[in-house]
């Protein structure tokens, strides 16, 4: 008789968990027998990838406000600084949009991203939005022209190229162990 064991999956990153989720979706993508299952599954290596870096920029935003958190003399960003340490409170307007926390990723590290970089990374993440926020008038580019499959093609490089960037600019190369997880399953 088989004996049952208490099974935990603890997760030390979320970062690389969701990106390492997407190199298996993208993978399975590779494999599906069908074009509906081969969607489903670049739709998903898209979202997780991105989830992955949305994940270290609340990393790098929390540990970098955290560090300055008695220096803060902005009302955002000691707004900011709560927010992420208590879900109860609002984020300010500015940082609940990708592009509004890039921007205070920059303003705070005093650092900008390359801007082939940026637009790669917004590329990928308004692509993510058409497919999350799923409109009639996306259906051609969420489902018929190829773009989602060139798209999750290109985003390990382009989400690999953003976040490694992200840690250059906090003088760091091997946040949470992404660097050294990157592989469809583990």
């Amino acid at each position: 008789m088989a004996s049952e064991q208490d099974g935990t999956l603890v997760s030390t990153s979320y970062m690389a968990e969701m990106f390492n989720d997407a190199l298996y979706y993208l993978y399975e993508a590779s494999n599906a027998g069908d074009e509906l299952t081969k969607h489903r599954f670049n739709r998903s290596a898209i979202i997780n990838f991105c989830s992955s870096a949305e994940a270290a920029i609340a990393k790098v935003l929390h540990k970098h406000l955290e560090q300055y958190k008695d220096d803060l003399r902005d009302k955002d960003d000691i707004r900011l600084w709560r927010s992420l340490n208590n879900p109860d409170i609002m984020p300010p307007k500015a940082s609940k949009s990708i592009p509004g926390k890039i921007e205070t990723i920059e303003r705070l590290l005093a650092k900008r991203f390359p801007e082939e970089i940026k637009v790669a990374y917004m590329q990928l993440t308004n692509l993510r939005n058409k497919i999350i926020h799923f409109d009639p008038s996306n259906k051609l580019i969420v489902y018929n022209d190829g773009t989602v499959e060139r798209m999750a093609t290109k985003a390990p490089e382009i989400i690999g190229d953003f976040i490694s960037e992200l840690f250059k600019m906090i003088d760091s190369y091997t946040v949470d162990g992404f660097q050294t997880k990157r592989v469809h399953s583990y």
